[in-house]
């Protein structure tokens, strides 16, 4: 809040203006106005160098002033430019700033605020840098990191600089053994793998291919162009494209076909716990399953509206139109030569490599080498065929027989999880991330890597396990905040 000299009223001004001979009362309550005025402003001094207060607490966080003042942190206390904020074990902060920035912090962390300015009305004079000394934290930046000063935001560590635009950042200083200790036993008590924010890349593409958004926003897909979870893959007449999942499963989308990731999760180093459900609206795919289906068979589904089909280990092609398809309308029973059809009449299913069961509401089926599984419309009986010569023939890419470096198509120019370091995650937005010999813009769903002398640095393929799986470094959802000081 502040107060100036020309909010007071009238009559307080032109009593402080009053000679020795005007009433002494009026000149008091003039003194006094002023006197509160000053005091106003000095709070509100005082209040803008607050950065932060702690919305959440859990355990023994500390915070240590410049002056070396130290004291616990309670939920609502103030935190300052300058100040040491401290996470014991099994202890976190969450804290909000004044632009509305969100920021969590894991056990065994310590950050400094180094500077801190925020004001409303002038955003060239924004400054806001953090230096994470140990430990982790998630990062949603405010409106610092969104106006005027694009510098304006950020974070430091021995080995890097991480400069962002409104973004949603996990950063992690590994020191010794403790992240592959914590990935070897599991930091979080979880059955399964947590979703990735990157599912898949694109391998191969011709034609126009778009995946869309839940919103409705659409984006023309290229090689190497990331695909995230619960898209809509849509492929034009002549739009083909193959797509390269985590665990290396590879799905061939062939033209005139809308395919949904619905589920994906998948944690490198444990494809036990991981799932795949795709969700075929129409058109036809080439499937060849990966990781996640080798350790655990009925982890891989694709789905459509009228049948299920569940792998063992395999590669497979489905044709979903006619009733299949929801927005068709055709004949509801399989006709008596049902292996001349051509692929606008209903559910195909045939393996090329392994096993596949069909499983609909009227049954179940496993084709037989060099037969396929139609099923005509929902409610209907999946039925034994003769491989129809359109599948026979299928033209489209086989998804075994095409080449692609995994490493590259995943921008991982260093091996698996290579030890100490900051690891840097980006959820949303796009990092900056820079030191000596390197400057790497990263987008959402990539990791980067920096060793702890600075000299090994480069992409990930996928975040390491310890980062999916780490409960405290989830995104934090603070509520409104409220202003206190203590």
């Amino acid at each position: 809040m502040q107060l100036s000299a020309s909010q007071l009223s009238a009559s307080q001004l032109n009593a402080s203006r009053l000679g020795p001979a005007q009433p002494t009362a009026a000149i008091v309550s003039a003194l006094r106005a002023l006197v509160l005025a000053a005091g106003l402003l000095l709070c509100a001094a005082a209040s803008a160098q607050n950065a932060a207060t702690a919305q959440q607490i859990n355990g023994t966080v500390s915070v240590q002033r410049p002056d070396g003042a130290a004291r616990l942190l309670a939920a609502g206390a103030v935190v300052r430019a300058g100040d040491v904020v401290s996470t014991q074990a099994d202890s976190f902060a969450r804290l909000r700033f004044a632009d509305g920035a969100e920021l969590a912090l894991r056990p065994n962390t310590v950050l400094r605020v180094d500077a801190y300015t925020f004001r409303q009305a002038e955003p060239a004079a924004d400054s806001f840098a953090l230096t994470l000394l140990r430990g982790g934290l998630r990062t949603i930046t405010g409106l610092v990191s969104r106006r005027g000063n694009a510098d304006a935001f950020r974070l430091n560590t021995a080995t890097a600089t991480i400069g962002v635009r409104g973004t949603d950042f996990t950063a992690r200083l590994c020191q010794g053994n403790d992240c592959a200790e914590e990935a070897a036993r599991g930091s979080t008590p979880v059955r399964r793998a947590i979703a990735p924010v990157i599912v898949a890349r694109v391998a191969q593409v011709q034609g126009r291919v778009v995946a869309i958004t839940q919103d409705g926003r659409a984006r023309v897909l290229a090689v190497g162009a990331p695909i995230y979870p619960s898209e809509l893959i849509d492929s034009a007449g002549g739009g083909q494209a193959v797509l390269v999942f985590l665990d290396q499963s590879r799905v061939t989308v062939q033209e005139n076909t809308r395919m949904v990731v619905e589920r994906y999760r998948f944690e490198p180093g444990r494809p036990g716990t991981g799932e795949v459900l795709l969700n075929l609206l129409r058109g036809s795919l080439r499937a060849l399953t990966g990781a996640i289906s080798r350790e655990r068979a009925d982890a891989f589904q694709l789905r459509t509206s009228v049948a299920t089909i569940g792998v063992r280990g395999t590669g497979f092609d489905v044709v979903c139109t006619g009733l299949c398809a929801p927005d068709a309308g055709l004949p509801d029973r399989p006709p008596a030569d049902a292996d001349k059809l051509q692929p606008s009449t209903g559910f195909f299913a045939s393996p090329w490599l392994g096993q596949i069961v069909v499983l609909s509401a009227g049954g179940d089926l496993v084709p037989e080498p060099g037969q396929a599984v139609f099923v005509a419309g929902p409610g209907q009986a999946p039925v034994r065929v003769a491989l129809p010569e359109f599948m026979q023939t299928n033209p489209a890419t086989r998804p075994d027989r095409i080449e692609f470096d995994f490493d590259r198509l995943f921008n991982a120019t260093l091996p698996g999880e290579p030890g100490p370091g900051l690891y840097l995650t980006v959820n949303d937005g796009e990092v900056i991330s820079s030191g000596e010999g390197f400057k790497q813009s990263l987008q959402k769903g990539e990791t980067f890597f920096v060793s702890v002398d600075g000299k090994r640095f480069g992409t990930l393929g996928a975040p390491p396990a310890f980062l999916l799986r780490d409960p405290f470094l989830s995104a934090p959802g603070f509520q409104a905040v409220s202003c206190a000081v203590r």
